[in-house]
């Protein structure tokens, strides 16, 4: 009220306050300006908050917010990745980044196994011509090759998520006013979705990075900034192909237009010439790292000669007809099996859904159209494009796959909270606070889970190394049996031959130890017993 306002401002000029009593006359009619105790316990919070942000002034001045954020996200995802996710992979496909991350850290981009029998080979590794090596993309393991070298492999994507979030504000502060883009700061960052994967070993996280850096610097450079931003922006973009070749080419797709729409109208078009020679001189040198790889020139190691992305096995003997009706039927398929449980579950229930919600405001509220259409389409083009895999792991999990529209949703969200601001629509700031409290639920029973689960992984570990001795043929069979879900392990997660430090073999079954038993006669078999 008007009293607490005078009250604190006659503080903050240093005054002192005294207080007189005074009779006052009985309650006639209910009051028109406190309608109840909550109300006024709202009002007056807001009105607290908002005298402690201007005598913080000061401060704020010497650590912007973005930065205090960054400081904050990096301590927060540190601390999880090393005691809560213990600095270790929990599945495959982390594994083979760390591996492929050790490697480059010896000087060395593959392992030469010359004889590996295929009961040995790691899920997620190739094995060519004695070659053995990651079929990922080498952007993410170049990076955590760096965290190998330093001994904390662990804090590299903590440290990149902190970057993410000083880079989203910058971002957003392009678009709206700045208080919308730290609330939008704060959001993404305190989101389980986003925390996540900062503090795991998957490529995501630098996904993302590349991702709002090419996004900030063409925005930027819309501007008016130096022509070395969109430079920037198309290498920021080709080592996101280097990363996650499809998510690179989804979002080179659409900014490449309009970099050279924005370029054309400041009338300096080799500026975008300049950029593409710039990402083409990386995507160059991803290219003949998969030929020296695989002996072939292709954009991503494994589509060179096996892999995941096959759209339709046998294509070339359906004929042009009968491959199309076969791609349309896995897309429908995949769509009406698992669209519902993509984007409700997965991608909007799990992952964040409030800043979903506030996306939807923001693209349907006025201004910035042509970027705001952008976003969309990235989206969708993602969405569209994933669904063509023939198997459960992309549109079953999807969410994951999606991770760099995280950049638009980010736009997007502000957008809507600022024309709901500026449009007067009521409740506001209860859907932000409702925003929190899911978020912050949802992220402490993720961590309890996490912490169940990694519980299981060095508990595996464990029982490998007290059941069997070293040298010997270990069979973990395929999968436990667990109770509930949060203790759910994939075994074979373990099967890591490629690159053990030790002398164990392990193996899935007893059909891979009769097959491979005879290479190996001097060697004892042991069957691990997980309860």
């Amino acid at each position: 009220t008007y009293t607490m306002e005078t009250s604190l401002n006659l503080r903050h000029q240093g005054l002192r306050l005294a207080t007189i009593p005074v009779e006052s006359n009985p309650d006639l009619r209910p009051s028109r300006l406190i309608r109840s105790y909550r109300e006024y316990a709202l009002q007056a919070a807001k009105t607290i908050v908002a005298h402690l942000w201007d005598r913080s002034l000061p401060v704020r001045r010497r650590f912007p917010a973005e930065w205090v954020l960054a400081a904050l996200t990096f301590t927060a995802c540190s601390l999880i990745a090393t005691f809560v996710f213990r600095g270790i992979p929990l599945a495959m496909d982390e594994y083979a980044f760390l591996a492929q991350a050790k490697m480059f850290a010896s000087g060395k981009i593959y392992e030469y196994r010359p004889d590996l029998p295929v009961q040995l080979r790691d899920m997620y590794f190739q094995w060519v011509d004695g070659k053995y090596f990651s079929k990922y993309a080498p952007g993410w393991p170049l990076f955590l090759a760096g965290g190998v070298l330093a001994g904390v492999p662990a804090l590299v994507n903590p440290l990149i998520a902190a970057v993410t979030i000083f880079l989203i504000v910058r971002l957003v502060e392009t678009f709206v006013e700045r208080k919308w883009a730290i609330v939008t700061g704060f959001l993404v960052a305190s989101n389980p979705y986003f925390w996540g994967y900062a503090c795991s070993l998957y490529s995501h996280s630098l996904a993302l990075l590349c991702t709002v850096t090419a996004l900030y610097l063409v925005r930027s450079y819309e501007a008016g900034s130096s022509s070395r931003n969109l430079i920037l922006a198309g290498l920021a973009t080709a080592f996101l192909v280097v990363t996650r070749p499809l998510d690179g080419f989804c979002l080179a797709l659409l900014l490449l237009p309009l970099s050279v729409r924005v370029a054309r109208q400041r009338q300096r078009l080799a500026d975008a010439v300049k950029a593409i020679e710039a990402g083409g001189l990386i995507l160059a040198c991803l290219l003949v790292y998969n030929f020296l790889l695989s002996g072939k020139w292709s954009i991503a190691a494994y589509p060179a000669f096996s892999g995941d992305f096959v759209l339709v096995p046998g294509a070339p003997s359906l004929g042009v007809f009968a491959t199309a009706g076969r791609i349309v039927q896995v897309w429908f398929s995949n769509l009406y099996s698992r669209g519902v449980n993509l984007f409700t579950v997965q991608y909007v229930g799990f992952a964040c859904f409030g800043l979903h919600a506030l996306a939807v405001a923001g693209f349907l509220g006025p201004g910035k159209r042509l970027w705001k259409t952008l976003f969309v389409e990235h989206l969708f083009l993602l969405v569209f494009l994933y669904f063509f895999h023939a198997g459960p792991g992309w549109p079953m999990y999807g969410s994951r796959y999606y991770y760099t529209t995280i950049a638009g949703l980010a736009v997007l969200a502000a957008c809507g909270m600022a024309w709901a601001s500026t449009a007067r629509r009521g409740g506001l700031t209860s859907v932000l606070f409702v925003i929190f409290l899911f978020q912050s639920a949802f992220s402490v029973d993720r961590l309890f889970e996490y912490n169940r689960r990694f519980d299981k992984v060095v508990a595996v570990n464990s029982e490998i190394e007290r059941q069997c001795p070293d040298g010997s043929i270990v069979i973990v069979n395929t999968r436990p049996q667990p109770p509930n879900w949060p203790d759910f392990v994939y075994l074979y997660d373990f099967k890591r031959n490629g690159l053990r430090t030790d002398r164990r073999l392990l193996i899935q079954n007893d059909r891979d130890y009769e097959a491979i038993k005879g290479r190996y006669p001097d060697r004892p078999h042991c069957r691990l017993s997980i309860m």
